[in-house]
């Protein structure tokens, strides 16, 4: 299954620029999932793994060149006026970017100029407030993980992802903000080392509010959670800890924890 895809994406990724913005993101986010999906089962060829390798960076490259032109305005009514608009079809929403962001992120493709496009274009979108909670965790969670672009381009889009999640936090519903974004977003900022109390503040008043003992925490969630308040020494640290000992004690006492 995995071979074929593989087969397939390839094929695919030669013919790219006749492709809408939509179907680079999802064949990018396909070859992602399938890539994490044969690591977990099983070691890919030499020639399977060179082949995704060269789909990557056909996809890197056009996400670059598309995205830079939507942060840049290129489809907005002020850049199009007196000459032809591109269609818009050609350029990413927010959600491509998110799930684009993602997408590369997982397939461990640290390009500096692809990362910086997606920052720009994601700094953006966070001031038009165009990210949902999920879309804003898994930029957050992309751009920690990556750790590539310029430095001045990533405190941009952690200060604008933290002002855009703080506002999140207080008007979302349960099934916007699920705990795993939740633990997402305050791992990627202490990953990336970008304090912000207003965020952390946010998250934890959110917490105590819809999930007091934290029980809708996987084990993997509580522990990023933890470690995320505790590396950046959050002033809601205590609080947390706190509210999460009960669900701790329960579940090891339910030897419900593995060691790995």
């Amino acid at each position: 299954m995995a071979s074929t895809f593989v087969a397939l994406a390839s094929s695919a990724a030669k013919r790219l620029p006749s492709f809408d913005a939509r179907g680079v993101c999802v064949l990018t986010c396909a070859l992602a999932k399938t890539t994490l999906q044969t690591r977990r089962s099983d070691s890919p060829s030499t020639g399977q793994s060179r082949a995704v390798s060269d789909c990557v960076r056909l996809l890197a490259a056009e996400t670059a060149s598309r995205v830079a032109r939507a942060a840049e305005g290129a489809f907005s009514s002020s850049s199009s006026r007196g000459k032809e608009a591109s269609p818009a079809s050609c350029f990413f929403s927010a959600r491509d970017v998110a799930a684009s962001s993602w997408a590369f992120a997982s397939l461990d493709f640290y390009d500096a100029a692809l990362f910086a496009a997606l920052a720009k274009a994601s700094a953006a979108m966070c001031a038009r407030d165009a990210f949902d909670a999920r879309a804003l965790a898994n930029v957050a969670w992309a751009h920690a993980k990556a750790s590539a672009g310029d430095e001045a381009g990533r405190r941009d889009l952690f200060s604008g992802v933290a002002r855009a999640l703080t506002r999140r936090a207080a008007v979302s519903s349960d099934s916007d903000m699920p705990s795993r974004d939740i633990a997402n977003a305050v791992w990627a900022f202490a990953k990336a080392c970008h304090p912000d109390d207003a965020l952390f503040d946010a998250l934890l008043l959110r917490v105590q509010t819809t999930d007091p003992r934290l029980e809708r925490f996987n084990n993997q969630d509580l522990v990023n959670a933890a470690w995320a308040y505790a590396k950046l020494a959050a002033r809601g640290a205590q609080a947390l800890f706190t509210a999460m000992r009960a669900t701790i004690k329960a579940r090891a006492d339910a030897d419900a924890f593995t060691a790995a």
